[in-house]
């Protein structure tokens, strides 16, 4: 049996993708560009996308020929972050009480327990500044 230090996540590179909704609705007092938000890990080959929907939770397992190409089209359509694992350990710590949206998926899997990261562009500046120091 694996342990989690063994994991996909735990030694996976990891990026953060934003971008817009294709379903506006309520989104569209969020700032354009950063209406939603998804986490890339790509490890031995293979990405696995987690994206959080208001009606679903969806993960999908794609093998990778090339790493850079797939970041460097991804980055061509959307703002990405990448994800110092060092900096951003999942903690145990009691289940939010806030709404399942992708702003929370995406701080869960990195174990951010900031209650004031709402939205998807507080999130991204968030990661920017961590990623600075």
């Amino acid at each position: 049996m694996q342990t989690y230090d063994e994991s996909f996540s735990a030694q996976a590179k990891a990026w953060v993708l934003f971008c817009e909704a294709h379903d506006k609705g309520i989104l569209r007092f969020l700032k354009k560009g950063f209406r939603h938000c998804a986490i890339l890990f790509i490890q031995d080959g293979y990405a696995v996308v987690v994206d959080s929907l208001s009606h679903r939770l969806i993960c999908d397992v794609m093998k990778v020929q090339d790493e850079a190409d797939l970041i460097s089209k991804i980055k061509a359509k959307m703002h990405v972050v990448a994800i110092d694992q060092a900096r951003f350990e999942p903690q145990f710590h009691a289940i939010s009480l806030r709404p399942f949206t992708c702003v929370e998926v995406v701080k869960h899997f990195l174990g951010i327990r900031n209650f004031f990261i709402f939205t998807p562009y507080q999130l991204y500046k968030f990661l920017n500044k961590r990623s600075e120091h």
